[in-house]
């Protein structure tokens, strides 16, 4: 019989079709990821935009990131795909690219009034997503999910550490 894992060991996995799929923990955060993507882009769509195009404009709105290079990182995109997503925005009319006034080679983005507009009204929509699938978790299990994920970041933040 196994020792019980200690506090600071990982937990034991099998190397088994179970350990694919259904005990992975990682598979399931992917499949929870998905289900709310499908309805996030759902909910946006009477805003005209898709998971790609709502996100930038929220991150902006919020003042997350503010060029090109910053969205596309915390998109997880390439700077291509960010710049064909940008393109589809400015053609919306829902921001403008400017050129840094410190630094000419820096393209800032600003977003329009209709922007704005459609970014006020992104966080109710994620809201809803986020009532729908946290359904019948209550506020003190809500605060446990996001402390056990935050604790799997920070471990995988620091896997490189790890014998």
């Amino acid at each position: 019989m196994n020792p019980p894992p200690s506090p600071s060991s990982p937990a034991p996995y099998r190397v088994d079709a179970r350990c694919v799929m259904e005990d992975n923990p990682g598979y399931m955060i992917k499949q929870v990821y998905h289900s709310m993507n499908r309805m996030l882009d759902q909910q946006m769509a009477p805003l005209d935009l898709t998971a790609s195009q709502w996100r930038p404009i929220a991150m902006v709105s919020i003042g997350r990131a503010d060029t090109p290079a910053e969205l596309a990182r915390l998109n997880g995109l390439d700077t291509g795909a960010m710049t064909r997503t940008l393109d589809r925005l400015e053609a919306k009319g829902l921001l403008r690219r400017v050129r840094c006034h410190e630094d000419r080679r820096v393209v800032k983005i600003v977003l329009t009034d209709e922007g704005e507009a459609k970014a006020r009204q992104i966080p109710a929509n994620i809201a809803r997503t986020l009532s729908l699938h946290l359904r019948g978790f209550t506020a003190d299990e809500v605060a446990q999910l996001m402390h056990y994920l935050r604790r799997m970041i920070a471990n995988g933040s620091d896997a490189g550490l790890a014998p």
